[in-house]
Parts: structure tokens; C-alpha cells; sequence
């Protein structure tokens, strides 16, 4: 699943909007809290994507029974999907 640029997009405007119309002289605590909301928006878009996985696996190994030794070799592969969490 694609992520969605225009949800992020308006996630900052809005960060930005609410300090824009914020009342009163105090940068520092303005800079904290839209750092915080900027965070707060990136976290959840990065959290929306869909993680696709594909692994493949390879095992060699040998039976040693008496009086012989058999070789034994397994392949195996995989799919899936996850949420970044």
C-alpha cells in the first residue's frame, strides 16, 4: 500500500495553522510543540506503509546411519505483509 503524501501533507499544514493562529511572544514553547506535531505526523505516515518480505531459506546437512551417509537439503521460501508498528 502506497503512502498516502496528501494525509502527510495536510498534517504539517495543520501543525503549522495551529501555531500560526497561537496568541502570545513565546518561541521556545512554539518551536517544542511543532517539533512535537511535525514528529507526531511523520510517525503516523511512515506507520501507514505496508512492509512486503520475501525470504528464502537453504539447509545442508547428512544422516549418518550405519554403514551408510545420506545427504539431506531443504530449500525453502516465503511471503508476507506486515504494519510498521
Amino acid at each position: 500500500m502506497p503512502l498516502n503524501d496528501a494525509l502527510l501533507y495536510q498534517g504539517i499544514y495543520a501543525a503549522f495553522r495551529r501555531q500560526s493562529v497561537k496568541p502570545g511572544p513565546d518561541k521556545k514553547s512554539t518551536e517544542r510543540e511543532l517539533a512535537q506535531d511535525l514528529s507526531r505526523v511523520i510517525s503516523l505516515y511512515v506507520r501507514q506503509g505496508l512492509v512486503l518480505t520475501a525470504v528464502t531459506i537453504i539447509g545442508i546437512g547428512a544422516t549418518a546411519p550405519h554403514p551408510f551417509v545420506y545427504p539431506v537439503f531443504t530449500v525453502g521460501t516465503g511471503t508476507g505483509t506486515g504494519v510498521v508498528t
